[in-house]
């Protein structure tokens, strides 16, 4: 009441929709719900779920809050967000009264929410009896169906709610009834334990044999989870124990595969068929095998179930236990007759299983019980090792199995283990439950299997290496047939022949380039593999074989121009490494003689090439014409039209001239002439190129001429100093950025010897009003301070000019600037050299801004303002020569002002003083 007496307002919500009236409805606070709707409360109001107060005060029982709120106009059919209404929420939570009160106040007992929910199917399936009766005497529909057919009296069923059952099916609830998948009320309460109810359903008429539309049944269901006593009830009201599901599975199967050894033992007792099963479909005996269930195995066999059955593709129960690795089951079954040496309809064996799956202990036990060869001649160590199972292989051959035994096509173990690598290793036929087991995700762990350490191990116990199989295939050749890299290295290592053809005339190179397989093609050219014909054709023109590592290798082994590879397309494909490594190498790997820098040229990314040019160890080559056709890198840069190319080329020091001869003529040609945009670039744009990539080394040499003797000075009647770019600036201000020493003095003399240049460029303004000697200072450029100023064709104005009306002592004062160019400034600039001490600083003759580009040299110097003693330091002759401007420079290092004032009296510094 004070808070809304001093302002706060009664209907405001907060983020999540929630206002005072809920709250205190939601509370059950019946003083504050009615002073709250007395002082403005919105009774109608909704959270974001749609919860009003009522349902609020409904949800918790509170009925009194209720009758007030409805009262005061709530709306008593409203729905929240889901549809469900007040007297759902009472109903739901048990609450009788409040359902009476919401009823007499026009409540609709038989409002549906958005699922098809209603209030009598809520208080059903929560066992609120006494709301049920309340409803249906209200005029509750007992039948109503959800949207997929549930019904109030599925609800109940299900949760074993006997008596709401007994008084739903007294007020006419239709016992039969089945959802839209065909589930009733007793398969639902059946798949629950739900004895009692069971017993009440089938009493009212159900029908205990009645089947989903998957073939579930009641039975079934109750098999399935363990409820012993129920399937006995089941049975004994009349329920086929044989009954079958869409695909031939009974009740028994359900119980066995999940391992209800009880209630196996009564449905065999009521007289379930222990061997019954489509043929496709697994016994009893082969699903409690195949999950490990030792004694119900043991119990089904003692029942009666034939422990060597078989379904269609063939396995048996025992089989099943192998490929899962169940030992234990596999003594039983054998103890009970299971027969080992039996075969599936592919040949494969319970030990052949085991030993695919990489189950040791489980091999073991078979391997005294068993005739380790199929029909075909396979024997477990092939098994084994076609899997990649190395610890298999090695019990078997410490068993005395033969490492070179053959099948019938002559394929060894050491074969299979080279073929494999890349297949999946599941049979085509395997238990079509395989996804219902737990050990599934186990089982798909095989895959992990380990081929190069199982060829290791054959290799090492003796298996011959170039044996050949009936095709005339050795191990290498079948690896490199699959891409098998690892094995092919391993068995090229050991000594494998490499040139040896199958019947076919097929080499591992060829099986290798037949299959794409570039690495097993690199691998084997590495080790020596010849070429032939057959190879070259697969290779010639095929764009597969563009590839960096084949062509690295193909140069590597000698064999590159016998593929007739395309020298352009090739240089796409060779990297920088490769290139670096085998810079003059190369030349003797190719027919045209052409090194690195010639495949970086014609390369149509110029990555390659600046990284290759930029070395100084490769410069020197960059007019190497020592091949088939004397062709310069630039020139094959040109052939192909990679201007870009041509253009680093040029800059770097390629020549523009060649020779063109034959047996009547030779004649002297330039590059320049012929394509003229190549000219504009020496002319105009070269040197900008390389001042801005500050390659002042290469700068300082093109401004004569390219690396070439006889014409090293060419381009002195071409370059045109006078050229600007888009920022107006002239190659002098990117030389000002180039801090270098002895290049710099080198490019200026060679300069002011060239026509196009006037000492004017040298103090010309770009678009921001910098001259060359600004950008210098601001770069911290003291050499090209030094080095223009002693070309002496500028006077010290033309030198000392402004930058935006700025003057240089303006910069040198407000930017940061090394010691170095501030000595250069001095020296250079405005011409006069330091002094010694402090004393002929302050006191001398100089004009101000002399006086403090000296001081600031001197405290460059080292020295401090406080060094001295009082009255003697640096800081006291500033203020005692009432020198402002020094003063100025050093304000963020004083300290001691008050003595400093009292300094500046005594000697009358009046500007000091005033500062």
């Amino acid at each position: 009441e004070l808070l809304i007496e001093k302002g706060a307002k009664v209907n405001l919500a907060n983020k999540d929709g929630w206002a005072a009236l809920m709250l205190a409805a939601l509370n059950g606070y019946e003083e504050i719900c009615k002073m709250l709707i007395e002082k403005g409360a919105e009774v109608g109001v909704a959270k974001e779920d749609g919860y009003t107060a009522l349902m609020l005060a409904a949800e918790k029982g509170y009925k009194e809050v209720c009758q007030m709120l409805i009262e005061n106009r709530a709306e008593v059919n409203l729905v929240e967000k889901n549809g469900a209404t007040p007297i759902m929420i009472a109903a739901q939570n048990g609450y009788k009264e409040v359902c009476e009160l919401l009823i007499e106040k026009g409540a609709d007992v038989n409002l549906v929410e958005k699922d098809g929910w209603t209030a009598l199917m809520v208080a059903a399936q929560n066992d609120y009896k006494e709301v049920c009766e309340l409803l249906i005497g209200k005029g509750a529909k007992v039948n109503a169906k959800k949207q997929n057919g549930w019904t109030a009296l599925m609800s109940a069923a299900r949760e074993g709610h006997k008596e709401v059952c007994k008084l739903l099916i007294e007020n006419g609830a239709e016992v039969g009834t089945a959802k839209e998948d065909g589930e009733t009320a007793l398969m639902l309460s059946a798949e629950n334990g739900q004895k009692e109810v069971c017993e009440l359903l089938i009493e009212k008429g159900a029908e205990v044999g009645a089947a989903n539309k998957d073939g579930w049944t009641a039975l079934m269901k109750a098999a399935s989870v363990g409820h012993k006593e129920l399937c006995k009830m089941l049975i004994e009201k009349g329920a086929d124990v044989n009954a079958t599901r869409k695909n031939g599975w009974t009740a028994l199967m359900k119980a066995a595969l999940v391992g209800h050894k009880e209630v196996c033992k009564v449905l065999i007792g009521k007289g379930a068929e222990v061997d019954a099963a489509k043929e496709d479909v697994e016994t009893a005996l082969m699903l409690s095998a195949s999950v490990g269930h030792k004694e119900l195995c043991k119990m089904l066999i003692e029942k009666g179930a034939d422990v060597n059955a078989t379904r269609k593709n063939g396995w048996t129960a025992l089989m099943k236990a192998a490929l899962f690795g169940y030992k234990e089951v596999c003594k039983v079954l054998m103890e009970k007759g299971a027969k080992v040496g039996a075969e599936n309809k592919d040949g494969w064996t319970a030990l052949m299983f085991a030993a695919f799956s990489g189950h040791k202990k489980v091999c073991e036990f078979f391997l005294d019980n068993v005739n380790p060869v199929d029909r075909e001649k396979r024997t477990l160590l092939m098994y084994a090792a076609l899997y990649g199972k190395r610890e298999i292989c090695e019990l078997l051959i410490d068993r005395g199995l033969d490492v070179n035994s053959v099948n019938i096509d002559k394929w060894t173990p050491l074969m299979l283990v080279s073929l494999n690598s890349h297949f999946e290793f599941l049979p085509d036929e395997y238990s079509p439950r395989l996804h219902f087991s737990p050990l599934y995700m186990y089982l798909k762990l095989l895959v992990h299997r380990d081929f190069v350490q199982v060829c290791k191990l054959l290799l090492d116990r003796g298996a011959k290496i170039d044996f050949t199989n009936i095709g005339g295939d050795t191990a290498l050749s079948i690896a490199a047939s699959v891409g098998f890299n690892k094995v092919c290295n391993l068995l090229l290592e050991r000594g494998a022949n490499l040139n040896i053809k199958n019947k076919k005339g097929l080499s591992p190179l060829l099986l290798s380039a037949q299959n794409r397989h570039f690495a097993v093609f690199t691998t084997l050219l590495e080790f020596g593999a010849k070429f032939n014909k057959k190879t070259k054709k697969i290779m010639k023109d095929n764009p597969d074989f563009y590839n960096p590592d084949i062509i690295h290798c193909l140069l590597s082994t000698g064999n590159f121009d016998k593929v007739s590879m395309d020298y352009f397309r090739v240089a796409q494909f060779l990297s920088i490494d490769f290139l670096i490594a085998k810079f003059c190498e190369i030349g003797e790997m190719n027919k045209e003689r052409y090194i690195a820098i010639h495949f970086a040229a014609m390369n149509e990314s110029s990555t390659p090439l600046k990284q290759l040019i930029t070395n100084d160890t490769f410069q020197g080559f960059v007019n190497c014409s020592s091949n088939r056709n004397k062709l310069s890198p630039l020139r094959l840069a040109l052939k192909y039209k990679l201007f870009n190319n041509a253009k680093i080329l040029l800059s770097k020091g390629a020549s523009p001239f060649y020779n063109t001869s034959n047996t009547y003529f030779r004649k002297n040609r330039n590059v320049l002439e012929e394509k003229k945009k190549l000219k504009k670039y020496v002319s105009s744009e070269m040197l900008f190129d390389l001042l801005k990539d500050k390659d002042l080394e290469n700068a300082q040499k093109r401004i004569y001429g390219p690396n070439d003797p006889e014409h090293n000075e060419s381009y002195k009647d071409i370059i045109k100093l006078e050229v600007t770019d888009n920022r107006n600036r002239n190659v002098f201000h990117y030389l000002a950025e180039c801090v270098e020493d002895v290049s710099t003095s080198e490019f200026l003399n060679r300069a002011v010897e060239l026509d196009s240049f006037s000492k004017g460029l040298l103090i010309q303004e770009d678009n921001s009003g910098a001259r060359p000697i600004h950008i210098a200072i601001l770069n911290s450029n003291p050499y090209f301070i030094q080095h223009v100023s002693c070309l002496g064709i500028l006077s010290k104005h033309e030198l000392n000019l402004e930058c935006n009306s700025e003057t240089i002592f303006d910069i040198v004062k407000n930017k940061r600037v090394s010691k170095e160019t501030i000595e250069a400034i001095i020296e250079y600039l405005w011409k006069y050299y330091e002094e010694e001490g402090v004393h002929s600083i302050l006191y001398s003759d100089k004009d101000d801004q002399e006086k403090l580009a000296s001081l600031a040299s001197y405290l460059n110097e080292g020295n401090n303002i406080d060094d001295g003693k009082e009255g003697d330091r640096v800081i006291d002759h500033i203020v005692r020569a009432d020198f402002l401007a020094g003063l100025e420079y050093v304000k963020d290092s004083v300290v001691d002002i008050d003595n400093l004032f009292l300094l500046g009296v005594n000697f009358s510094s009046v500007h000091c003083l005033d500062f």
